[in-house]
């Protein structure tokens, strides 16, 4: 026979167990959940009672476990000087229990937190005596590390978590061949451990050092090599990195001059990243549709324990008002619920409007550094062929002219070199206009869009251009990026409007050049268009974002296409 209060306390047990099942989830688990939510201070409560826990009851390896989580919670919040004391002390008592591994992994977090520190101290004041301080106290704690634990069993992983820091920190030194030694320490180690996404971070950081050193063909050959194990694209993390990844080997194949392959990397990377953006839209969606589930599971649960409780009180009278008192709480709590969820999907929404939106502009600045970037190249190579290529070629050519005439014997192989050298100074002066007008630099925006106009109209499909009033020069690279604007929408008209005539209106008012670009095609709907993310639309849009100026579409099916554009100009 049962008291009482015996009665009472399995009541109230029963109670919380039926109503509140997720309380029975580990301790290190509720943390670990509540960083990933951003609730850094429950987190911290939950550890530090947790630690005061096993204090009590003097377990060591408890005591180590929750001190390097606290340590790192801290460590995470750049309270560097705090998260040191708990990561000591969990270096200590690893020491005192003579656990190998756990020394070696206190080492490793100590070290990782002056790299943190490092990093932090240099982006804000550069390589300060500080910030030097915290990189030589990091490479000292790795390099211990690595020496003196080199025969302990299981510390693969931390080794190459050590390596990998070790690539970072001798990059910023500039000590590349320690660089190049500690990444393929790294991904040796990560290899062994089927870590496939360290692989691929390690070689990235690699290959990034030796973009830096301007070994572009090395650095494309560590790019090349992390693309076989970038091919699982249903992984979110993988298919950030094959972009990166793409990215850069587009960079590097603009350095190195072939902007036939690094624009073809740049608009694979496009497709790639609109995938990205919908599989993040989807994961979202499919995240408030689970927290959905949960609070329906959670509703449903609650109207068992309800029944429960209704059960119960026809047997147990005498603890009436403690099922009443527990009902009004537990009702309570079912409206709090909902409240939360509810908050918690607006601040979900919200939170998938500012990745998106940041994810948006960090494509349009990729978009015009690269494009920016393809200018630049295209005329420094235009200048270098026709200032010096073009010049070398005639002066062959006259040095010839003079040896012919020179000469008492008709030397037959004198004008086949004089051909050829014409030929080549022919094609040297053509591909110099084909990178950029020639017309463009020489005459400014509306000559040379009037020479595109003539260029491009056919017995098809007419260009027109009209320009009213004075339209001055303005500064060089302005009118390369406005003409660049200009050609990439009259090329969209000839591939894909199906028009037969185009007009495009160039007018100067007020520090204003507005463009007015009109055809009478098919048309298309812009909304949709919008929709799938156009690569030629959104470069547009970007290349004139970065203009401080405005876009405008207008078009429907079998009506035609409008754009309006206005740019404040920039005069030479």
């Amino acid at each position: 026979m049962i008291s009482s209060k015996q009665y009472f306390i399995l009541t109230c047990t029963l109670f919380l167990s039926v109503c509140f099942p997720l309380f029975s989830q580990s301790p290190i688990d509720s943390v670990k959940k509540l960083i990933t939510e951003n609730k850094t201070e429950e987190a911290l409560n939950i550890s530090i009672a947790q630690l005061e826990i096993v204090e009590a009851s003097k377990n060591i390896p408890l005591q180590i476990k929750w001190n390097s989580q606290i340590g790192k919670i801290l460590r995470n919040n750049q309270n560097f000087e705090s998260a040191l004391e708990y990561y000591t002390i969990a270096k200590k008592l690893s020491i005192k229990s003579n656990d190998s591994l756990a020394i070696a992994n206190s080492i490793f977090n100590i070290g990782s937190m002056q790299v943190f520190e490092y990093s932090i101290a240099s982006y804000n004041a550069g390589d300060s005596e500080v910030s030097v301080d915290k990189r030589d106290l990091a490479l000292e704690s790795f390099y211990y590390l690595l020496d003196e634990f080199k025969n302990v069993k299981g510390t693969e992983k931390i080794f190459a978590k050590t390596y990998a820091n070790l690539t970072g920190l001798h990059s910023y030194t500039e000590e590349y061949d320690k660089v190049d030694f500690s990444a393929h320490k790294a991904i040796a180690y990560f290899t062994t451990l089927n870590d496939t996404l360290s692989v691929i971070g390690v070689q990235n950081n690699l290959a990034i050092s030796q973009i830096y050193r301007k070994e572009y063909t090395k650095a494309e050959r560590t790019f090349l090599s992390a693309l076989p194990l970038l091919k699982d694209t249903t992984n979110l993390k993988i298919l950030d990195y094959k972009i990166s990844n793409l990215n850069n080997l587009s960079q590097i194949y603009a350095f190195k001059g072939n902007h036939e392959a690094a624009l073809a990397k740049l608009e694979e990377s496009f497709i790639l990243k609109n995938i990205l953006n919908k599989k993040k839209s989807s994961l979202a969606i499919a995240e408030i549709e689970e927290k959905y589930s949960q609070e329906k599971a959670l509703a449903i649960q609650v109207k068992k324990s309800e029944k429960m409780l209704l059960w119960f009180t026809l047997f147990t009278a005498t603890f009436l008002a403690v099922i009443i008192f527990g009902n009004v709480l537990y009702r309570n709590s079912k409206l709090k619920s909902r409240n939360l969820a509810l908050i918690l999907i607006k601040k979900e929404l919200e939170k998938t409007n500012q990745i998106e939106k940041l994810e948006n502009e960090t494509q349009n600045k990729v978009l015009t550094a690269t494009l920016d970037a393809r200018v630049t190249e295209r005329k420094y190579i235009a200048q270098v062929l026709h200032d010096s290529v073009s010049s070398l070629l005639s002066s062959a050519s006259m040095h010839l002219l003079v040896i012919k005439k020179k000469s008492k014997e008709n030397i037959e192989e004198i004008d086949k070199s004089r051909h050829i050298i014409r030929e080549a100074s022919d094609k040297v002066r053509d591909l110099s206009h084909k990178l950029i007008s020639a017309i463009l630099l020489k005459f400014g925006l509306v000559i040379a869009t009037q020479d595109l106009c003539e260029k491009y109209s056919n017995s098809d499909l007419n260009f027109e251009l009209k320009s009213e009033g004075d339209v001055p020069r303005f500064d060089q690279d302005f009118e390369i990026k406005l003409h660049n604007i200009i050609q990439e929408i009259t090329n969209n008209i000839i591939k894909h409007s199906g028009a037969t005539n185009a007009t495009i209106v160039i007018n100067y008012i007020n520090d204003i050049i507005a463009i007015d670009i009109e055809d009478n095609g098919v048309g298309f709907d812009v909304k949709s268009t919008k929709s799938k993310n156009g690569v030629g639309l959104n470069l547009i849009k970007s290349r004139i974002k970065t203009l401080k100026g405005k876009f405008d579409i207008s078009s429907t099916k079998k009506t035609g296409t409008k754009i309006h554009i206005e740019v404040p100009v920039i005069m030479a």
